[in-house]
């Protein structure tokens, strides 16, 4: 599939711009965020892969992917939703011990990755705690419910040091920690009321 210009800038808003996109321009590899530069978007590297040779990259296109992220027709959260692989229409081979490793992910709450459906937010944090570590493609890839949108990919599957990959694994936890977190000012209850129902969580 060609990319569609149109398509990002409807996933911009919704919050693509919140999350890291992997990229490769001119044999420079790129990771960063989105960002408008008066009227157009633009890809703007934080930086975190200088030095890397772009080979070292390409199993992330390969065989690293995760799933898509999208903007679905019907609408179920204000976010974008991630669909596991499972729901998408890829060609991508996967080993066996890849596929492994994306079957047996899940969350204490029973969600599996390999078909999880969900608000993005949930599932890159479902991705972190099996040691995933979701970054977004400019490829553009459709689900079998027809929805178009970007694929995900596993970071980790690069050939990466671990430090480089743990300073990317705490922008992507800190931006899914900073939606996921609920405090007193994102509800209509009082304090006294939160205390009450939260109490043995606090």
């Amino acid at each position: 599939m060609t990319m569609d210009n149109k398509l990002v800038e409807v996933l911009f808003k919704y919050g693509l711009g919140e999350h890291l996109i992997l990229h490769v321009r001119e044999d420079k590899p790129i990771l960063g965020k989105l960002v408008y530069d008066k009227t157009l978007l633009v890809l703007k590297d934080h930086e975190m892969l200088s030095g890397i040779n772009p080979a070292f990259l390409k199993p992330c296109w390969d065989n690293g992917m995760l799933g898509m992220i999208c903007k679905p027709k019907r609408k179920e959260w204000e976010s974008l939703s991630f669909y596991g692989l499972d729901k998408c229409n890829h060609n991508n081979l996967l080993t066996s011990a890849r596929n492994a490793t994306l079957s047996s992910a899940k969350n204490q709450y029973g969600d599996k990755l390999i078909d999880f459906v969900g608000s993005i937010y949930r599932g890159f944090s479902l991705m972190l705690e099996n040691n995933l570590l979701p970054v977004i493609l400019l490829q553009q890839i459709s689900s079998k419910s027809g929805d178009i949108g970007l694929a995900v990919t596993d970071l980790r599957t690069a050939t990466i040091t671990n430090p480089t990959l743990q300073v990317v694994h705490d922008v992507i936890r800190e931006s899914v920690d900073k939606r996921l977190s609920l405090n007193v000012e994102d509800t209509d209850m009082t304090a006294t009321d939160f205390r009450s129902i939260f109490k043995q969580f606090l």
